[in-house]
């Protein structure tokens, strides 16, 4: 007896193979999850040491005093902040990219997912 066969973009697929790519885009769906976690924990370490570190530079900018003997003025501690901490700035927004990347990921993964169990199911029901 042949293996039942389903139509793929022009080609044919046999049940098994259709099994092994739904096998091959588990293990993926598992590994992008691992992959979010760690992102997860990465964003929150950034945006906690970014946020630390501005709030400590911010502090020390308003404790300065100019020329005049006064403060540094609200808007200037601001902008000498921001400049202070622009390396861990760019750190939270790499790490909120790659969160943004990997939900993409998960989400194509799924799609991907959800199109071969439809194949699975329709090479069934096509031998049936």
């Amino acid at each position: 007896m042949r293996p039942r066969r389903v139509q793929d973009q022009g080609g044919t697929v046999e049940p098994h193979l259709i099994e092994q790519r739904i096998e091959g885009t588990l293990e993926r769906l598992d590994e992008l999850v691992e992959e979010m976690r760690t992102a997860g924990r990465e964003l929150a370490e950034a945006e906690r040491k970014y946020r630390t570190n501005y709030a400590q530079e911010r502090m020390r900018a308003r404790a300065m005093t100019g020329s005049s003997g006064r403060p540094t003025p609200e808007k200037d501690a601001d902008n000498l902040a921001t400049l202070a901490t622009a390396a861990e700035r760019f750190d939270l927004t790499i790490a909120e990219q790659t969160i943004a990347y990997t939900r993409e990921a998960l989400r194509a993964t799924q799609a991907r997912l959800d199109a071969l169990r439809a194949l699975s199911a329709a090479s069934r029901s096509a031998g049936a």
